[in-house]
């Protein structure tokens, strides 16, 4: 079995760094703890346990984009930081997981133990702008699918400092190609966050097990 089918296998239902986000949408009455985002992924992740299939992506230039423009961005960042990067590019991805649950993600880049680096090539060149003058507040509520997606990174490769990249290979000035925003490992986002995961594996394993007695009836 090849590097990309393994990571496509490990992943299998399982939640992943990049859609958690999902499982912070709460319902609209104080004693529904997921709304209807949450639980329609966790229904994608039951899915992908009876198919053996994940959802099918939609492609789109946007991701094409990214996808196209990713190793070089990791170059700019090598270039500009100096460090030591792991890069876990298309032919060698690698997703980290949390024992015992059911719960992981794949970082774009590793710098030995000390910190995660999560690239972003947004196809609109004002998104670059935008992300390149944001604070670390600012991120998190304008953000928050990347912010949930890097704190999430932190916790399965156990570091406690990520680096959102954002790039843009148009920019003709070289200096504002890149920026590198520090996010520091959030404790109280992710403690919530990991209660969510709980109660989302719990809601999953019920799915689940209902459908197996269902047809063993």
């Amino acid at each position: 079995m090849n590097r990309m089918k393994t990571w496509e296998s490990e992943r299998l239902g399982k939640f992943s760094a990049s859609q958690i986000h999902r499982l912070l949408v709460s319902g609209k009455t104080k004693n529904r703890l997921f709304g209807d985002t949450a639980l329609s992924y966790i229904y994608e992740i039951v899915a992908e346990m009876f198919t053996g299939e994940s959802k099918a992506s939609v492609s789109s230039r946007a991701i094409e984009w990214g996808s196209e423009n990713e190793a070089e961005a990791i170059e700019a960042y090598r270039e500009h930081t100096g460090r030591n990067v792991t890069y876990f590019g298309k032919e060698n991805p690698v997703f980290f997981q949390i024992k015992d649950m059911p719960v992981g993600g794949s970082p774009d880049a590793l710098i030995e133990d000390k910190r995660v680096i999560e690239i972003k090539c947004p196809y609109d060149s004002a998104n670059h702008i935008e992300n390149s003058i944001m604070t670390v507040e600012e991120f998190k509520q304008k953000r928050k699918e990347y912010y949930a997606q890097v704190q999430m990174l932190m916790i399965v490769t156990n570091v406690m400092t990520a680096d959102f990249c954002s790039f843009d290979p148009r920019v003709i000035n070289d200096a504002y190609r890149l920026s590198v925003l520090e996010v520091p490992f959030d404790k109280a986002f992710c403690d919530n966050m990991l209660m969510r995961i709980r109660e989302a594996a719990m809601i999953r394993n019920d799915i689940y097990n209902r459908l197996i007695r269902r047809e063993a009836a």
